[in-house]
């Protein structure tokens, strides 16, 4: 049995291609980095394949092998749309809440 290529990739799809997190991938779709089409009738947005291609050959070139893609859109790099991460007011390397005390917070919300 013969697969039809996909001409519109879904998030998940377009981070295997890339070999990225899918959380990475929606974020770069929901910035724009990436070529999307909206789907009508939907909250649903789509990269087109040959779209994605064109920006894998763009961004890449003069890459070399085994050489790392930045993400473009790193907290504190991205001209202030997203705010970096909180540091302590001492001065500390401390970037702030970690996942183990907002689940103590959330569990303290739901009555645990």
């Amino acid at each position: 049995m013969e697969t039809q290529e996909k001409l519109l990739l879904r998030g998940v799809e377009v981070a295997r291609a890339l070999n990225i997190s899918r959380a990475l991938a929606y974020r770069w779709m929901a910035a724009g980095i990436l070529p999307v089409v909206r789907v009508p009738g939907g909250r649903s947005v789509r990269v087109p394949q040959l779209a994605l291609l064109k920006w894998i050959e763009t961004n890449t070139a003069g890459a070399g092998e085994g050489e790392r893609i930045s993400d473009p859109i790193a907290p504190g790099t991205d001209g202030g749309q997203r705010a970096a991460l909180p540091t302590a007011e001492h001065g500390s390397d401390n970037p702030g809440p970690t996942s183990r005390d907002r689940r103590k917070r959330t569990a303290a919300r739901r009555g645990k």
